[in-house]
């Protein structure tokens, strides 16, 4: 089996190419498979893929393309089940299987009809890079610190310590609740012959507010 890929700038012509490819006059193009992509053309389904795209402005090739051929006697006798199977395997140990992409069978090749291949259009960007940037906010955040300053720190090797343990964030989600309480205390308690218990509970909720904020 021989496979080989590259980063491309023109996936939406790629993708039409694959999907729409003739030999002789006929179609030869089979979908076999598709992950995270809903559209009917390949315009759309590339379209799908823009707004991953948005962080990473300076890259210009952002789709990957890849053609896996087995040989004529390999592909003999496997069904669409067996394409499937080969690509997302393919997908999968290169390291892509949380990436949009589509497979596309064709049938043959100009020079030889009997050798089927796969066509696979991948967005470059993982579905999961939005979801690693808002763990990693989170984890900066813990830390008291930017998410910048957070990165810079792992990279030159450091372990940047979480500003409360897990147990203390805890009890200052239960000081919050207890906040909400007593102000919805107030609210009730609001008129002048529960004066006292009024400003008490306010002036505790001040003390609550002080703490919340450090």
């Amino acid at each position: 089996m021989i496979a080989k890929g590259k980063s491309i700038s023109h996936g939406t012509a790629a993708l039409e190419y694959d999907l729409a490819k003739e030999i002789n006059g006929e179609a030869a193009a089979t979908e076999i498979h598709r992950h995270e992509l809903f559209g009917c053309t390949g315009e759309e389904m590339v379209q799908e893929m823009k707004p991953y795209f948005v962080d990473f402005p300076n890259v210009k090739n952002n789709c990957l393309r890849f053609e896996v051929s087995p040989s004529v006697e390999e592909s003999a006798g496997m069904t669409d089940a067996d394409w499937a199977k080969l690509g997302n395997d393919f997908m999968q140990r290169m390291g892509l299987m949380n990436h949009q992409y589509i497979i596309v069978k064709h049938s043959g090749t100009e020079k030889n009809s009997r050798q089927a291949h796969l066509h696979i259009l991948a967005n470059r960007v993982s579905l999961s890079t939005a979801l690693e940037k808002a763990a990693l906010a989170e984890q900066a955040a813990r830390c008291g610190i930017s998410t910048s300053e957070y990165c810079r720190t792992l990279a030159l090797g450091g372990r940047p310590k979480e500003r409360y343990t897990e147990e203390e964030r805890e009890l200052f989600r239960e000081i919050a609740r207890l906040k909400g309480t007593l102000q919805r205390l107030n609210n009730y308690f609001g008129g002048r012959q529960y004066r006292e218990v009024f400003e008490e509970n306010q002036a505790l909720i001040n003390e609550l507010k002080k703490i919340l904020s450090r």
